[in-house]
């Protein structure tokens, strides 16, 4: 089959050889298969005959049509045949299909002993949901206790708020060991194509044809020799109700994980019995939604059921006014890989009100048209008046004013529009003169300078503003050049917390001076925590940071009871107006944690921030509280409206734990955001006007979620902040933060500063690095969950050197949200007559560039013993900076319990960080039990488990603001 065909006579017979080049092991498996192919049009090709064949790796096809009777029948001539219980056929779908009502009722497959999805296999099947409960299906029997590989409706509550997600469960086979995610959920009352691919250790998602998601599992999942179960599952726990309710029909079980273009071959064969538009087998889907104030019109487009494409073709999206030419808008990108949907955002603020056309058309390398173009009819109404003349640079950041005065002498004043209540970043840059320069925003009579310049250079500051016309004032005593004025309107920059307290302590401190250093020029407000009722914080940074303009939020709980009663609205009013950050004269007010969903304690304090709104003894106090999905009930959005219309704020909550690959990390993050964002969108009107997007920055034990050590946890933020930058969701954010510092290394800690300059400030929208997100490009198999894969081993003596599971070794190390990844590891025992030695060639260095290896060990089913290991890690032909690296003794955090581990009982670990630089591209690790040569170091016998093993570029960063770069 060509890679990328362009036109195949529609008669023509193919002889298809497919090789299934399988991992760990699994043979190669050659299909010979026929199909007869069908051009819809040049260069987009769509096979007539699907893929419906034993001889394609066909196990089962269950089609539904019996009309009655308890016997699926397997058409697939394997007679795999089900058991129908409880179940009804009716008219619909594909012929007929089979309803389920929620209550009782499923299907039971049996599959032959040999065949093992975990390996490779594929599960498709169409479905129409009444209603969001039950299981779509589960491996492993209704009564199986394991959720070893299942896809359900959770319908859980979580902090009382129905969750109705879907989700996937795998299970490594072991007990505790399971892993789960939501995935894009499917719409209620109308059919649709879901289909799984497993591939070893990553499960690919597909709807009606498309790839919606990739999952990386952290195993290989169990479910060899467990029957198949349709609509069912009985897992007893709260709220989850284990049966299917609604159709489903044409069930098919592969032996091994079909292609995209498999996959998309065999929706197209059974979309039109479904009733699924075949129009977008030859143009794109596209989308659209309009922007006024900072005058846009999104456009998503998906061609995932159009290709393959050859290289060098792009998808043009464009505006055109009906009947005109040539369009008023067109921008195009290159038709990545991933055949995920892409945004394009046109810029139409200078267009006038009217009629216009959204146009989506694919292109080959030399211009010419593959398949038709998509239209769609909209109505653009005209850009906001607030923002003419405001040129907005991403979501976050909105350029007011931006001038070059050349020569000045005395006073200059420029106008600019606040669009709405933020942030102001101000920039000046001035060359050699005489006289000194001083700039201030509305002056009058007692009006500090926010600027002042005595010699030439460039400053910048930043202070809230309300919404409205200010002026911008320069004035200079003598003359000056000045290269160039920028006024931006920004978000809330807020950073948790002022003094940091980390849980382990690099040998690069991450203290006050990184934190006035590094951190302090990028943002605009901090947080500080509470310590016998007094503020931690060291003296001198606070008031040189309060001299600059930043702004300072005590942090508070959030009581649901006073003296054993529930708190009024009265009650909490008071609560709050008494916290430290309401009644301090140096601090903005109170950050409150937290309200983790809808409840109704949440309209108790919305009654309480109006009461207090009005008191003009609190006037300029925030109130700032964590949240979680306060959009899901009543009462949540209750508080939102509250604090929105009181000019207060709130915190949303996103602690994404980094997954496997790069592609399941941006599947999981888009799934996160935009499906939340749109919630808090379209149910609490003006809910960004509030919104501070608190992106959780977990990077050092004893809680972190860098969880896969072959992942660059510094790419997986940058992913975040682009995307929030960029997606229309996320239009007028009012802030950005970080949660939290006590749980970050110095370098992350860095980083997340300079991602809030960059999106923040600078309003970019392309990621700041160009660092690939894979690197196990450099050093793999961390964890040791290929067992020793890439790695030579040395052992002391037969058996001193093997891989291990211990349960929860990952949970107690800090991997957050949970995990089962890290619960495998590399066991050395200690040995008195020579050492156990693990060695691999790390790959792809850059000469001269810096890197940090890390690395966690712990005592086998012995946590309990305080004390730094004996262990020596070894790096050949790179130059180590033994200053700056360490080795840390640090327990569990107090909320990762397991067995006799608590937060009084102690479970102690090492924390190994080593910083170096490549001498050329290649360098050898070497991990030893023993300290050095001759010298054991530590008790003999001992056994020690080695897993978190990896090697990332570290961020080399001085701390100087960059230029405004408008």
């Amino acid at each position: 089959m060509p890679r990328n065909p362009q036109l195949i006579d529609s008669g023509e017979e193919l002889k298809i050889r497919i090789e299934h080049l399988e991992d760990r092991g699994r043979q190669r498996k050659v299909v010979d298969m026929k199909r007869r192919v069908l051009v819809v049009l040049s260069g987009v090709v769509c096979w007539a005959a699907g893929i419906a064949h034993a001889s394609d790796g066909l196990l089962g096809w269950w089609r539904f049509d019996e009309s009655s009777g308890t016997v699926a029948i397997d058409s697939s001539g394997i007679k795999n045949h089900g058991k129908i219980v409880d179940a009804t056929f009716v008219d619909r779908g594909k012929g007929q299909a089979l309803y389920f009502n929620g209550e009782q009722g499923f299907l039971q497959l049996d599959f032959r002993q040999d065949f093992d999805i975990g390996v490779g296999g594929t599960v498709s099947m169409w479905v129409n949901p009444a209603e969001r409960h039950g299981a779509l299906f589960h491996w492993g029997g209704v009564d199986q206790a394991n959720r070893n590989f299942a896809v359900l409706f959770d319908t859980r509550t979580a902090w009382g708020t129905p969750r109705n997600d879907l989700r996937l469960w795998t299970s490594g086979g072991r007990q505790f060991e399971s892993y789960t995610q939501p995935i894009v959920n499917v719409q209620v009352g109308q059919w649709q194509h879901v289909l799984f691919a497993v591939d070893g250790r990553v499960i690919s998602y597909y709807l009606n044809g498309a790839p919606v998601m990739e999952i990386s599992t952290p195993f290989t999942l169990v479910a060899k020799d467990l029957p198949f179960v349709i609509a069912r599952f009985d897992w007893i726990e709260a709220g989850f109700h284990p049966v299917f309710k609604g159709l489903i029909d044409e069930v098919r079980v592969y032996q091994q994980p079909l292609s995209r273009r498999e996959v998309r071959d065999l929706y197209q064969q059974d979309a039109a019995s479904f009733d699924k538009d075949l129009a977008l087998f030859s143009k794109p889907r596209i989308e659209t939604e309009i922007l006024r104030d900072p005058g846009r019109i999104a456009v998503r487009a998906n061609c995932a059921l159009m290709g393959p494409f050859s290289e060098g073709t792009v998808l043009e999206v464009s505006l055109q006014t009906p009947g005109q030419k040539p369009p008023a808008v067109t921008s195009e990108k290159p038709l990545g890989s991933a055949h995920r949907t892409m945004l394009f955002n046109l810029d139409v603020g200078q267009l006038p009100a009217g009629k216009y056309e959204v146009h989506a058309l694919v292109k080959d390398r030399d211009g010419h048209p593959l398949g038709e173009p998509a239209r769609q009819s909209t109505n653009w109404p005209g850009q906001t008046q607030t923002f003419h003349n405001v040129k907005v640079l991403n979501n976050f950041v909105w350029e007011v004013l931006s001038e070059n005065p050349g020569a000045v002498n005395g006073v200059q004043e420029y106008k600019f529009v606040q669009p709405k209540q933020r942030w102001v970043y101000v920039n000046c840059k001035a060359g050699l003169g005489k006289g000194k320069l001083s700039l201030s925003i509305d002056a009058s009579a007692g009006t500090k300078d926010i600027i002042v310049l005595d010699e030439a250079g460039e400053r910048e500051a930043m202070r809230p503003l309300p919404a409205g016309q200010h002026t911008l004032v320069l004035r200079v005593q003598g003359e000056r050049c000045v290269d160039h004025l920028v006024v931006r309107s920004i978000p809330d920059i807020v950073f948790a917390g002022l003094i940091p307290e980390p849980y382990v302590q690099s040998a690069i401190p991450l203290d006050a001076e990184l934190i006035r250093k590094h951190v302090a020029p990028h943002v605009n407000t901090f947080t500080l925590s509470q310590s016998n009722s007094r503020p931690r914080l060291q003296e001198p940074l606070f008031r040189e940071l309060r001299a600059r303009g930043v702004r300072f939020l005590m942090q508070c709980s959030v009581p649901a009871e006073l003296n054993g009663m529930p708190i009024t609205v009265q009650g909490a009013r008071d609560y709050v107006a008494a916290t430290q950050g309401m009644t301090g004269a140096e601090l903005n007010g109170s950050m409150a944690d937290e309200f983790g969903s809808s409840l109704p304690l949440c309209s108790v304090y919305a009654q309480a921030v109006r009461r207090l709104h009005a008191d003009p003894d609190f006037a300029g106090k925030q109130f700032f509280p964590y949240v979680g999905d306060l959009s899901q009930g009543a009462a949540g959005r209750e508080l939102v409206k509250a604090l929105v219309e009181t000019g207060n704020a709130f915190a949303v909550k996103y602690y994404l734990r980094i997954r496997g690959t790069a592609q399941a990390s941006a599947d999981f993050a888009r799934l996160m955001f935009l499906d939340h964002g749109r919630d808090y969108r379209d149910k609490c009107p003006h809910a960004m006007d509030g919104m501070v997007v608190c992106l959780g920055y977990l990077s050092a034990p004893n809680e972190f979620s860098n969880v896969a050590p072959q992942a660059n946890y510094k790419t997986f933020l940058d992913m975040q902040f682009k995307l929030l930058a960029n997606e229309p969701e996320y239009w007028g954010t009012r802030g950005l933060m970080n949660y939290f510092v006590h749980y970050a290394d110095e370098e992350t800690t860095r980083w997340m500063a300079h991602l809030f300059r960059h999106y923040g400030i600078e309003g970019r929208t392309e990621r700041v690095s160009a660092d690939p997100f894979d690197d196990s490009r450099l050093l793999a198999n961390g964890d040791f969950d290929q067992e020793t894969h890439r790695w030579k081993l040395s052992p002391a003596s037969p058996g001193s050197i093997r891989p291990v599971t211990e349960v929860h070794f990952g949970w107690l190390q800090g991997r957050f949200p949970y995990t089962p990844r890290g619960d495998s590891a590399l066991l050395m025992v200690r040995n008195a007559q020579k050492p156990n030695r693990i060695s691999q060639q790390i790959q792809n260095l850059e000469v001269g560039r810096l890197y940090v290896f890390r690395m966690i060990t712990g005592e086998k089913e012995n946590l309990k013993n305080k004390e730094e290991h004996a262990v020596s890690v070894n790096l050949e032909g790179v130059r180590r900076f033994p200053e700056k690296s360490y080795q840390r003794v640090f327990h569990n955090s107090y909320a990762h319990s397991y067995g006799p581990y608590n937060a009084t009982t102690r479970a102690w670990m090492n924390y190994h960080w080593v910083l170096f630089r490549a001498q050329s591209t290649t360098a050898t690790l070497t991990v030893s039990d023993w300290v050095g040569p001759g010298d054991p170091g530590g008790r003999i016998g001992q056994r020690l488990m080695f897993n978190f093993l990896q090697v990332h570029p570290y961020f080399e960063h001085d701390a100087r603001p960059r230029g405004p770069k408008p």
